[in-house]
C-alpha cells in the first residue's frame, strides 16, 4: 500500500468520526460530547465544513490523484474555514447571542470592520472564499464558463427549434373582397315623438347612507378624538369588598407579649415600643436591648415566624428615623385594599405629576402611592402570586385616571397574551411609525424589538431637541414652547 494511500484512508476515517461526533455527540462516547462544543465554539456552524474539508483531501489522496502545491491548497483550505466562519459571524452580527461564526469568526468580524468596514468585510470573506474554493478543488473560471455554456446551450436551441415550428404553423392571412356600397334615396320617415321626463323622487339606498356614516366615520381625525375625551370616573370602579378586622387592643398586645418571649427563647432581649395594625399586617417596633446585634434578629426570620405561628414575618432593621426594629406579622384576618380607596384619596388627588400611581396602603392604612418619573427603571420582581400582574395593572389604571391620550402614550408588550389584551382599544396606545389606527398591544417578540428600537430613535430625537433648547426634561420643553408660542 503506497503512503498516500495510507494517508488517504486515514484521513477517511477522521473526517467521518468528526461527522458522526458533530450529528450524534450524545451515541459518541466521551470523545464526541467534548469535541462537539469545542469545535462549535472555535468556528461556529463551519464546524460542519471542517471534516468535510477533511474527507475531500483524504479521497484525493486514496485515489492516487497528485496533490501540486500541496502547502498552497492546505493554506485555502484553512482560508475556506476562516471566510466561513466570518461570513457566518457577519450575518449574525445584529444578534450576538446567536453568533454563528465561533470564535474566530467573531475576532475575525471585529478585525474586518475596524480594517475596512462591514461592507469591505463581505467583499473581503466572499473573494477569499471564491477563490479558495478554486485552489482546492483545482477549477479554473474557464471550466466554470464551459459548463455553464454547457448547461445553457441545450435551452436556447429548444427555445429556437419551438419558435421555428411555431412560426411555421402561424395560420395565413385572407384579405376581404371590397363590397360596394349601393346609394339608397332619402326616404320619408315619421318624426318621432318627444318622450314624457316623469319626475321621480330620489330613493335613497341602505348602502348609500351606511357608505356616508363609514366615510364620516373615517374622517373624523385624532384630534377629534382627543378633543372629546374625557377623563373616566372612579365610579367606574367597584368598591372593594368589607372585611370586618376584629383586632381589639388586647389581642394586639397578646400577640406582641408572644413575640418578646420568642425571641427570648433565642437569647435576644426586647421591650415593645410601638404597635401599628394596618389592613394586612401589622407592625411591632421593638427596642433591643443594649449589646443585642440587629443581624440576629434578621438570621432568625423564619424561626421566630415559625414560634409566632404564621407563614412567614418580614423584619425592618432597622426603622428610618427610629432606634427601634420593626416586625410585620399578617393579620389573622385580612382586608381588600382596592384601587378606589387610593386614587380617591387626598395624597392622590393633590398630586401634581400625570404620572402618579397608587400602589396600596402602608401598614398604618395610610394610602400610598409614587410618582414614576423619577424611577425610569421600575423593574417588578416576585414569585407566582405574589401580585405582580396585580401592580402592573394598578401602575395602568392609575395614569389611565389621571392623563389624556395627548399628554400619554403607552407602548405595551405581552408576550403571553394574558395580562394586557384588556387595554386593546384605548386611545392611548403607541408605537413609532404607525397610525393610530393600526397600534395594538404587542404579541410578537420580533415586533416588541423593532417597537423599542424605534422608541429609542424617537427618545434620541427628543434628546436632542431637549439639548438645542437647553432644557432638561419634557416638562421644560413644553413650558418653553408653550412661551414661545
Amino acid at each position: 500500500m503506497k503512503r498516500n494511500d495510507i494517508r488517504g484512508f486515514i484521513l477517511l476515517t477522521v473526517g467521518v468520526l468528526f461527522l458522526w461526533f458533530l450529528f450524534y455527540p450524545q451515541q459518541s462516547g466521551f470523545l464526541g460530547i467534548h469535541i462537539k462544543p469545542v469545535l462549535l465554539k472555535i468556528f461556529g456552524k463551519a464546524s460542519y465544513i471542517f471534516p468535510l474539508v477533511i474527507l475531500w483531501v483524504g479521497t484525493k489522496l486514496l485515489f492516487n490523484k497528485k496533490l501540486n502545491n500541496t502547502n498552497l491548497k492546505l493554506v485555502s483550505d484553512i482560508l475556506i474555514l476562516w471566510s466561513l466562519c466570518t461570513i457566518l459571524s457577519l450575518a449574525t452580527q445584529d444578534t450576538p447571542e446567536k453568533n454563528f461564526g465561533g470564535f474566530i469568526g467573531k475576532y475575525s468580524e471585529i478585525g474586518v470592520k475596524k480594517t475596512v468596514g462591514t461592507p469591505g468585510g463581505w467583499i473581503v470573506a466572499l473573494g477569499i472564499l471564491i477563490t479558495s474554493v478554486f485552489l482546492t478543488t483545482g477549477i479554473s473560471f474557464d471550466d466554470l464558463s464551459d459548463f455553464l455554456s454547457k448547461l445553457f446551450k441545450p435551452r436556447k436551441r429548444k427555445l429556437l427549434e419551438v419558435a421555428e415550428e411555431k412560426s411555421k404553423e402561424l395560420p395565413k392571412v385572407i384579405v376581404p373582397k371590397p363590397v360596394e356600397i349601393k346609394k339608397e334615396e332619402p326616404g320619408t320617415f315619421n318624426k318621432p315623438k318627444e318622450p314624457k321626463i316623469i319626475k321621480e323622487k330620489p330613493v335613497i339606498k341602505a348602502e348609500q347612507i351606511f357608505q356616508t356614516k363609514e366615510k364620516k366615520r373615517e374622517s373624523l381625525t385624532l384630534q377629534d378624538t382627543v378633543a372629546k375625551y374625557e377623563l373616566p370616573s372612579p365610579e367606574l370602579l367597584d368598591e372593594p369588598k368589607k372585611v370586618e378586622l376584629q383586632i381589639v387592643e388586647d389581642e394586639l398586645r397578646a400577640c406582641a407579649d408572644k413575640l418578646i418571649k420568642a425571641l427570648a427563647d433565642f437569647d435576644i432581649s426586647a421591650t415593645i415600643d410601638s404597635i401599628n395594625p394596618g389592613p394586612v399586617i401589622t407592625r411591632y417596633d421593638i427596642i433591643l436591648a443594649p449589646g443585642t446585634k440587629v443581624n440576629s434578629i434578621t438570621n432568625l426570620s423564619n424561626d421566630i415566624a415559625l414560634a409566632m405561628k404564621t407563614e412567614s414575618i418580614r423584619v425592618l432593621a432597622p426603622i428610618p428615623g427610629k432606634s427601634a426594629v420593626g416586625i410585620e406579622i399578617p393579620n389573622p384576618k385580612q382586608a381588600i385594599v382596592g384601587i378606589k380607596d387610593i386614587i380617591t384619596s387626598k395624597k392622590f388627588m393633590e398630586s401634581k405629576s400625570l404620572l402618579n400611581f397608587a400602589i396600596g396602603k402602608t401598614t398604618a392604612g395610610e394610602p400610598f402611592c409614587d410618582d414614576l418619573a423619577p424611577m425610569p427603571h421600575l423593574l417588578i420582581a416576585g414569585s407566582t402570586g405574589s401580585g405582580k400582574s396585580v401592580c402592573i395593572n394598578s401602575i395602568i389604571m392609575s395614569l389611565l385616571f389621571r392623563a389624556k391620550p395627548d399628554e400619554l402614550k403607552f407602548l405595551l408588550i405581552d408576550p403571553k397574551r394574558l395580562e394586557l389584551p384588556i387595554y386593546e382599544n384605548i386611545p392611548h396606545l403607541y408605537v413609532p411609525g404607525k397610525t393610530p389606527e393600526n397600534v395594538s398591544v404587542i404579541t410578537d417578540a420580533k415586533e416588541a424589538a423593532n417597537a423599542l428600537k424605534l422608541l429609542v430613535k424617537v427618545m434620541e430625537h427628543r434628546y436632542k431637541a431637549f439639548a438645542k433648547k437647553a432644557v432638561r426634561n419634557i416638562d421644560g420643553y413644553n413650558e418653553l414652547m408653550t412661551k414661545e408660542g
